[in-house]
């Protein structure tokens, strides 16, 4: 709370907006925050009662194009990242507005932010990180990357969490010495700033929302007439990631995946002969994204 009223500019009496359900992690935040402050949590409201805005890009584009709002004085946007494409259109909607994009994990809290104007959001720039949280992007031997060299990005921070809930453990957090590490792979520039280039493993963001591929494939896989199944994420400049699936087999229908929860929820489905796999028999994902990207560009196709 600290951390964010101080990096943000947050003051005492904020009114801020939190964007999606509080089972979200970046909602509960902004809802926290207004409280801690003495000021007002606004749950599905609308910008014009609010000082600050909360939300993932999708959602905060969306309440953009109500706009404008001229008494929205921040513009708080995580969870995803944020497209160059989508910065004009929130400069539009709120034109009084300062832009802030923040990058961070449901496990490590804060870990590096920037403020944002028409034309200065380079894809995958994540900025410099907040007070007290420190950087190291490692090699596969974890030894240090030269500046500009990707490697998986550790950081030591006061604000990472204590540990997952007995029994849901698996979210691909790692402790080494005195850093902690979600996956995540980037780069370092001369000044300190973080580029993000992915994630170890495969996980997907989708509107801000962690998916595992495997649980989709699992949950599919599952369903009558499906033999196999694999998950892909497609970049997309609203979602964060266009789920796509590939299966062998029969395609499921809609009511077969009213339990997968919006955002685990493939929205292309497509039959194939048979998956890509490695030699030893494993799926290729690298092989698997590029089949699918493949058939999504024929169906676009005039």
């Amino acid at each position: 709370m600290e951390a964010g009223a101080r990096t943000f500019g947050l003051v005492p009496g904020d009114r801020i907006l939190a964007l999606g359900p509080l089972s979200h992690s970046l909602a509960l935040y902004a809802a926290i925050q207004a409280l801690w402050l003495g000021g007002t949590a606004l749950l599905n409201g609308v910008p014009k009662a609010a000082d600050v805005v909360v939300g993932v890009p999708p959602l905060l584009a969306a309440q953009a194009r109500t706009g404008p709002h001229p008494g929205v004085r921040l513009i708080l946007s995580a969870g995803q990242a944020l497209a160059p494409e989508l910065v004009g259109l929130l400069s539009q909607g709120f034109p009084q507005a300062r832009l802030v994009d923040f990058y961070g994990t449901s496990e490590q809290s804060f870990i590096a932010w920037r403020a944002v104007g028409p034309g200065q959001a380079e894809r995958g720039t994540v900025g410099h990180p907040f007070p007290g949280v420190s950087l190291s992007v490692v090699g596969e031997d974890g030894t240090p990357c030269p500046q500009g060299v990707t490697g998986r990005l550790r950081i030591a921070s006061p604000m990472v969490f204590d540990g997952y809930v007995p029994g849901l453990e698996g979210g691909g957090f790692r402790r080494e010495g005195a850093w902690t590490t979600v996956g995540d792979r980037g780069w370092l520039d001369d000044d300190g700033t973080l580029h993000l280039a992915g994630r170890e493993g495969g996980m997907i963001v989708v509107r801000g929302v962690n998916v595992f591929p495997e649980e989709v494939e699992a949950t599919l896989k599952g369903m009558p007439g499906v033999a196999d199944a694999g998950v892909v994420g497609l970049p997309d400049p609203l979602r964060g990631a266009l789920l796509v699936a590939l299966v062998e087999g029969a395609v499921p229908g809609p009511k077969a995946l009213v339990d997968l929860s919006t955002e685990r929820r493939p929205r292309r489905i497509q039959a194939v002969p048979a998956l890509p796999r490695t030699a030893s028999g494993k799926l290729d994902r690298m092989a698997l994204a590029e089949m699918a990207k493949a058939l999504l560009d024929e169906t676009r196709e005039p």
